[in-house]
């Protein structure tokens, strides 16, 4: 994704995920290679209950260390493969109701 895609997406989850907090663990710095290895953890309220996760994030920037070049995330995928689909169905409840109300 471009930075206006994930922005774009990041803004629909806003209204998603209810007091969401990043946790870093870790972050490993590699000066050489322009790149850094965070570990994080993320907790939020969700119509379907408790979101935890955890998250790899490896950024790659240019020369100057100024602009991120690169980026890639790995995500629990346990998480991923039970949670989205329960907050998709509800969500798609959820429209479904506020479009039958208007």
């Amino acid at each position: 994704m471009n930075n206006t895609e994930y922005q774009t997406q990041l803004q629909k989850l806003i209204a998603v995920f209810l007091n969401f907090n990043l946790t870093v663990h870790d972050v490993v710095e590699d000066r050489d290679a322009h790149r850094i290895v965070m570990w994080l953890k993320a907790r939020a309220d969700t119509l379907v209950g408790e979101y935890v996760n955890e998250y790899m994030w490896t950024l790659d920037f240019d020369d100057t260390g100024e602009k991120i070049i690169r980026q890639h995330e790995f995500v629990d995928t346990v998480m991923n493969r039970d949670f989205w689909p329960k907050l998709s169905a509800a969500l798609k409840a959820l429209r479904k109701s506020q479009m039958e109300e208007e």
